[in-house]
């Protein structure tokens, strides 16, 4: 097999419930050039490497990174990339699947079109237990490092396709610091812009074990700040209207979350968060979005 012109990231640990519909939805891609499925297992304790192995006996597009011990999800995640051949990268965990067997093809053939473009993603479906939804993304068709700023949300990682021209993609400084791939997705809108498919064309599986969907609201509040916060630094000094606008993210993120459980009588959490919301500094937000917030829960009732 020749130089593939896509490379599919996958890592998956524990996943043997998932892992077999993950690889098929990769398997099952329709497409006009040639891909790399590159599986970084983390050596997980059931069945998820056996079924790993066995499809990558009889599947040669299939690159397979064992690992003799638990690496954790980000030092995984960044030698997988790392072992990512192609002209371009898309993504797809262990417990993820893709719905659209043309999926690759329509999101490359539109970056081939374009090279001003670093990153393609689409609308998906989000499964718990046996109910699905369709979850369609609040975005313009296409948009810049400000407007992505503004969120640094929204785009789910199963659903991008993007350029692999980020040497390093995580730089070494940040890979035990961040969690997930909006880091990435960040460095990504310096390069180009962002393209918006209104499709779905993938699943998000919502269970028990996930990373992020299977933790309660006070872990991913911290995940996610702690992520804002590393990206605000990151940005200091490369980009000052960048900074103010992820420090302005993240300070309203931070006061939803104190307001939060302020609303639950959690005072502990609340606390917790009121004193996160300071981190990168003071801001207007601090003056008025919590009567913004009492505000709208009011109308609201």
């Amino acid at each position: 097999m020749g130089n593939p012109l896509v490379s599919v990231c996958m890592i998956t640990y524990n996943h043997e419930p998932y892992i077999k519909e993950a690889i098929e939805g990769v398997l099952n891609q329709k497409c006009s050039f040639q891909i790399e499925l590159v599986i970084g297992e983390d050596c997980s304790t059931d069945n998820t490497r056996l079924i790993c192995e066995n499809y990558s006996k009889t599947n040669p597009i299939i690159k397979l990174l064992p690992s003799n011990k638990n690496l954790g999800i980000m030092p995984n995640f960044t030698r997988t990339l790392e072992a990512c051949n192609g002209k371009y990268i898309a993504f797809c965990e262990g417990d993820d699947y893709w719905t659209n067997p043309n999926k690759l093809q329509k999101q490359i053939d539109f970056l081939e079109a374009h090279p001003e473009y670093s990153l393609c993603f689409h609308d998906y479906y989000e499964k718990k237990a046996d109910r699905l939804s369709k979850r369609i993304i609040n975005y313009p068709d296409s948009f810049n490092i400000n407007e992505y700023a503004r969120s640094l949300s929204g785009i789910q990682t199963l659903t991008v396709v993007c350029r692999n021209e980020l040497n390093p993609i995580i730089p070494p400084s940040y890979v035990n610091k961040i969690t997930g791939s909006y880091f990435i997705f960040l460095r990504l809108a310096e390069i180009g812009s962002f393209k918006y498919i209104k499709e779905a064309m993938a699943t998000y599986r919502i269970h028990p074990g996930g990373v992020y969907s299977g933790k309660d609201i006070f872990t991913q509040g911290n995940m996610s700040l702690s992520n804002k916060q590393h990206m605000a630094q990151y940005m200091r000094t490369r980009s000052t209207s960048v900074y103010k606008i992820i420090k302005r993210t993240y300070v309203k993120n931070a006061l939803y979350l104190t307001l939060y459980f302020f609303m639950r009588l959690s005072l502990k959490n609340m606390i917790h968060f009121g004193n996160l919301s300071f981190i990168l500094g003071f801001s207007s937000l601090h003056l008025y979005y919590p009567f913004y917030y009492i505000y709208t829960k009011v109308k609201m009732r």
